[in-house]
C-alpha cells in the first residue's frame, strides 16, 4: 500500500528511522561471529537480517513508547529500520578503503 507522506512528516519518520537504524546497526555488529568475513554478500545480508530484527523491533517499540507514537505504525518503522540497519552493517563490514599503490613510471610518462 502507497502511503503519501507530506511536509516536515517525511522528513521527521526518515530522522527517527535513521537514528533507530544507527543504534540497531551498532548492536548488531556487536553480536556478529568472525564467520561473516567468509560469506557473499547475500549470504551476509541475510545473516545480519536475522541478526538485527528483534534488536530492531526492540527499538522502534522503545521509541514508540517514548515519543508517544501510534502503534499501526510499528511494522511500518520496523520493516524500515531493519533495511537500513542492514545496509549500514553490510557497508561496513564490506567497503574497504582504497589504497593507492605507487607507480614509479608515471614520472618517466610525464618526462616524455
Amino acid at each position: 500500500m502507497l502511503t503519501l507522506f507530506t511536509g516536515s512528516t517525511v522528513r521527521d519518520r526518515d530522522t527517527l528511522v535513521g537514528e533507530i537504524a544507527k543504534d540497531v546497526a551498532i548492536a548488531t555488529c556487536r553480536q556478529l561471529s568472525p564467520a561473516t568475513s567468509n560469506m557473499n554478500v547475500a549470504e551476509l545480508r541475510g545473516y545480519v537480517r536475522t541478526r538485527a530484527t528483534r534488536i530492531a523491533r526492540a527499538h522502534v517499540r522503545r521509541s514508540i513508547a517514548e515519543l508517544c507514537l501510534r502503534r499501526e505504525r510499528e511494522a511500518d518503522l520496523t520493516a524500515a529500520v531493519l533495511e537500513r540497519a542492514v545496509h549500514l552493517v553490510i557497508r561496513n563490514l564490506t567497503v574497504q578503503p582504497v589504497v593507492s599503490i605507487p607507480s614509479p613510471h608515471v614520472r618517466m610518462r610525464i618526462a616524455a
